[in-house]
């Protein structure tokens, strides 16, 4: 059973970075994705990938989001109080995903609007940034929190 959160929308300052620690996709997590969700050759066929633009297999954006998702979940929303993703908006593929690449990210708090006593929508800016700390990966989402208490600060 999962713990209650800890971390309410009141909770959460203009300005604070959350980690979301770091991870790499394999080729065969690339691939295996690219066939079920996005089968473009750079994405399936390390060879063919190879003459492509990219110059090799390259994870497909949607697995680029499922992973900032996946890293924002085990690493900070399983402790909060989400209601519910509301929107990605503003997603920027900045450079290719490639197969071992560590990627590190991290989410950074920029507004907490209070749509009523029991909730609030969180925006957050999203990253992620290679082994060579080169930024690979930004979007903005909006989240809708539970606050603390009705009628909290």
């Amino acid at each position: 059973m999962p713990a209650p959160p800890s971390i309410f929308a009141e909770d959460l300052r203009l300005g604070e970075t959350f980690a979301l620690g770091a991870r790499a996709l394999t080729v065969t997590e690339i691939v295996e994705f690219g066939r079920l969700w996005d089968p473009l050759a750079f994405h399936v066929d390390p060879r063919a990938a190879e003459s492509s633009k990219f110059g090799g297999l390259v994870a497909s954006g949607v697995q680029t989001i499922a992973l900032f998702q996946r890293m924002c979940v085990d690493q900070q929303f399983s402790h909060w109080a989400l209601l519910a993703g509301r929107s990605f908006r503003d997603v920027v593929f900045v450079k290719p995903v490639r197969p071992g690449v560590k990627l590190s990210g991290s989410l950074s708090v920029a507004e907490v609007a209070h749509r009523s006593p029991r909730s609030a929508d969180v925006v957050l800016d999203g990253l992620l940034l290679d082994d060579d700390e080169h930024t690979v990966f930004t979007m903005t989402l909006v989240i809708s929190m539970q606050r603390r208490t009705e009628g909290s600060a």
